[in-house]
């Protein structure tokens, strides 16, 4: 008799350890599917601001549920808030920009009509006034990369800024190139890579004798962040090497004789280097003049 009370006990031990093992698998799997369920909002928040980030749409738009939609109304106020604030920041400049350029354009035809002895004064402090605008101004704009800035294409950019500079340029009959990679995006604001552009590409112009070229990549850093590498070539004098240190200072130029405000790669210098935490490289170009490679 005691043989088979142990055998029964035993059978029912395995059964009792197979049935709770059955009841805790299957109760794990229920845990893991209500996570999911209830998760799964959360998920669709994240998945919404990728979509907002990468510029598909301009806010959340999905159907909450109750304890989730304070944080959404929140955050769409919030992304409402932050393109109202840089609208209204960027009028701003704008209007400070005309404000400031009527008067100093009036100041500088009346100048032509001192006499010889104070209009070489007055036109240098009014020239001296006009730059330090344009510089602050140009600073002040800069906006930056924040974490829903919308991926901006560099190759239209980039055909925009080379037909200005062709227009401005046409005497010359420069040859300017452009090797631009399909899909190369900037990280940031549009107004930043177009002040980017525009200075390198102009300062380019002003140096070269025949020919630049305007390259265009993304590349994947060592700090696993996506980066724009623009690279512009002329094929003029170059600038010395005992200038490259402090040609992106403000006010430095390497010939004066050029026209000029030398304040173009200051700007550039600052918006890639302390705005973006990219960097500026300047080397003598394969056409022997000067290359100026940014990453940012």
């Amino acid at each position: 008799p005691r043989t088979r009370v142990d055998q029964a006990v035993g059978a029912f031990r395995s059964t009792l350890q197979w049935w709770l093992g059955g009841a805790a698998l299957l109760l794990l799997l229920l845990q893991t599917a209500m996570l999911v369920w209830i998760l799964k909002p959360l998920r669709q928040v994240a998945t919404e601001l990728q979509a907002v980030e990468a510029g598909r749409q301009k806010q959340l738009e999905g159907n909450y549920p109750r304890e989730l939609r304070p944080l959404t109304e929140n955050l769409n106020g919030l992304l409402r808030s932050s393109r109202a604030r840089l609208r209204r920041y960027r009028n701003g400049l704008a209007d400070l920009a005309h404000s400031l350029k009527t008067p100093l354009a009036v100041l500088r035809s009346s100048a032509e009509t001192l006499p010889d002895e104070h209009r070489t004064t007055v036109s240098e402090q009014i020239r001296r006034m006009s730059d330090t605008v344009d510089y602050h101004l140009q600073r002040a704009a800069t906006s930056g990369r924040s974490p829903l800035s919308v991926p901006v294409q560099v190759r239209p950019e980039v055909a925009r800024i080379v037909a200005s500079l062709q227009k401005v340029y046409h005497d010359r009959s420069l040859e300017i190139d452009i090797a631009v990679e399909p899909d190369t995006v900037f990280i940031g604001e549009p107004g930043d890579l177009i002040q980017i552009l525009g200075n390198l590409g102009d300062n380019a112009c002003k140096w070269a004798r025949h020919r630049v070229q305007i390259e265009a990549r993304n590349v994947t850093e060592a700090d696993k962040r996506q980066r724009l590498v623009l690279a512009i070539d002329d094929d003029g004098p170059g600038i010395p090497d005992e200038l490259r240190e402090t040609v992106t200072d403000r006010g430095v130029r390497a010939d004066s004789r050029t026209p000029g405000q030398g304040i173009g790669l200051a700007v550039v210098r600052e918006m890639v280097v302390e705005v973006y935490g990219g960097r500026l490289e300047i080397s003598r170009s394969d056409g022997g003049g000067t290359r100026i490679e940014v990453h940012v």
